[in-house]
């Protein structure tokens, strides 16, 4: 009997076609994960090109929206910075950009446009003169939470002396500290560089707005639940921050980019040839005989003067120092080498120590002059009523400047400040500035005509001339620093881009002062609208 050959065993070749039938199965399906996860990856890929290139949409609207401010402010057009702005996009879908102010209440509506920063009190424009130490102080002290401590601390911190104010502290103070430091001795670079202060605490600089920017975050908005401490109210409370800032600025310039005519520069003899071209010899006469002589107004019984002798004592010792300092050579008002001249026959020697505190001065005084060898009384051509003031001061504004920099630090708007905000201004009682408030134009507005101008506060019988001139050195209605959050969306899509930044167009250049992106959030939450208007 033969004995068949093993390869011809009928249980062998079922075995192998079994196991070739298992290793294709095998193999089929190992292809299929793989083009499942090909696919999966591939969509998963579009779908994130996609959403990335819908952020990258978002952010650069969000940026045209900074442009665009920038733009609309210069050539006076920013009514339109109220309205949300569409545009399309080559692929057909739609994006829109707006502006906002602040978005500060959980749930509230959006407050479209920009933050004047001239609706804070910059604490650059604080003096430091010994003589004004104490106004400075009240100032500080008109804004809620603030304590004499802390109001005199600032300022030590910001002059360059090393002698303590009445409250304040100096290095004999800061040395016992732990760590040990000295005070800057030098003006601020950031807000928060005031918790280093004598005094100062993050809950009263910053309040529930722990990241300082400005928006109600949700942990901001949650009570007990997390760190920082609020009280789950909606709204935001932001400490001090909300009324401070380093950043608010007006330019000398006009409208057209020029410089105007410097009223308190050292050249008398062509400050007199400037406004003689410009409003005869009459007035170029009484404006340098104001700079040698001072100015008298009859509604001011003091001259001008402080009615605390501490103050006035301080005033006359300033004086006396100036003139000192002028007579040695160790100031700008060099008198023994001023050159002697004569403009429109009055005699001049100096540069004079009278400085015009703000273009409300030139309005309704009186100056004794020699003029031709003859006593007189100069007249200003201009008297302090409120319509001459409404249809003046605007002309004024683009002829003169009082600072030798072109662009300085910005005085309180009284078109759009707070009622703690007007406080601060020196003479302005709470009844005072709840009234002024009252009278405010509506954000987005621009105001009537004669609110152009701070003269509306005589027109409207709300302050005295002489009350008027007072508060004129710290008041304005204008201002070149905006801050806001500039917002990006995209038809359809639930995100928004977001981006706080301050705008300075009182400079040339570099406009955009600081620049802060914001995280992504939900426009629905935001209630920021989507649909055309």
């Amino acid at each position: 009997m033969k004995r068949r050959s093993a390869d011809h065993c009928p249980g062998r070749n079922s075995q192998r076609g079994g196991f070739v039938l298992i290793l294709v199965l095998v193999l089929v399906s190992a292809l299929a994960l793989a083009v499942h996860t090909f696919s999966s990856l591939a969509v998963g890929d579009l779908v994130a090109g996609t959403n990335g290139l819908q952020q990258v949409r978002r952010r650069h609207l969000a940026e045209s929206a900074i442009e665009f401010a920038a733009v609309s402010i210069v050539s006076s057009q920013s009514a339109v910075l109220v309205k949300p702005q569409q545009l399309s996009f080559p692929d057909g879908s739609e994006g829109r950009f707006l502006l906002l102010s602040g978005l500060s209440a959980a749930g509230g509506s959006p407050e479209y446009g920009l933050q004047n920063e001239c609706s804070k009190l910059n604490l650059h424009t604080l003096s430091l003169r010994l003589s004004r130490r104490k106004q400075s102080r009240d100032r500080l002290l008109a804004l809620p939470g603030m304590t004499p401590v802390i109001a005199d601390s600032i300022i030590d911190w910001i002059d360059e002396d090393h002698d303590e104010s009445e409250f304040g502290a100096e290095a004999s103070w800061y040395l016992t500290r732990s760590p040990p430091a000295y005070p800057a001795n030098r003006p601020l670079r950031t807000l928060s560089e005031l918790l280093q202060v004598r005094g100062m605490t993050p809950e009263l600089l910053w309040g529930e707005d722990a990241n300082g920017n400005g928006i109600l975050d949700p942990e901001e908005d949650d009570g007990e639940a997390s760190l920082p401490a609020d009280n789950a109210d909606g709204i935001l409370d932001a400490g001090l921050s909300q009324w401070l800032t380093l950043q608010s600025a007006e330019s000398g310039l006009d409208l057209n980019g020029n410089a105007g005519i410097w009223l308190n520069g050292d050249d008398p003899f062509g400050l007199f040839d400037a406004v003689q071209r410009e409003f005869g010899t009459e007035t170029a006469r009484y404006i340098v005989a104001a700079r040698l002589n001072g100015i008298h107004w009859l509604d001011d019984v003091n001259g001008g003067q402080s009615t605390d002798p501490e103050i006035r004592r301080l005033e006359r010792l300033e004086e006396v120092r100036e003139r000192l300092r002028a007579q040695l050579g160790m100031s700008n008002q060099k008198v023994d080498r001023f050159p002697r001249g004569e403009r429109g026959g009055i005699v001049i020697a100096s540069p004079g120590l009278f400085k015009f505190r703000s273009l409300l001065d030139l309005f309704g005084g009186t100056v004794r002059a020699m003029v031709e060898g003859k006593d007189r009384v100069l007249k200003s051509p201009w008297p302090a009523d409120a319509a001459t003031i409404e249809r003046m001061l605007p002309r004024l504004q683009q002829i003169f400047r009082l600072d030798k920099e072109l662009s300085s630090p910005g005085r309180v708007n009284i078109n759009t400040a707070a009622v703690p905000v007007l406080m601060t201004i020196p003479g302005v009682t709470r009844a005072m500035a709840e009234a002024i408030h009252r009278g405010q134009p509506k954000p987005g507005t621009g105001g009537a005509a004669d609110q152009q101008v701070v003269g509306w506060l005589l027109q409207r019988g709300l302050v005295t001339p002489s009350e008027l001139r007072q508060m004129a050195p710290f008041i304005t209605t204008g201002g070149d620093v905006y801050s806001g959050i500039a917002v990006g969306l995209i038809a359809g899509e639930p995100s928004a881009a977001m981006i706080h930044f301050v705008l300075d167009v009182s400079r040339q250049k570099d406009r955009i002062a600081s620049f802060q992106d914001l995280p992504v959030r939900s426009a629905e939450r935001l209630r920021l609208p989507w649909q055309k208007d």
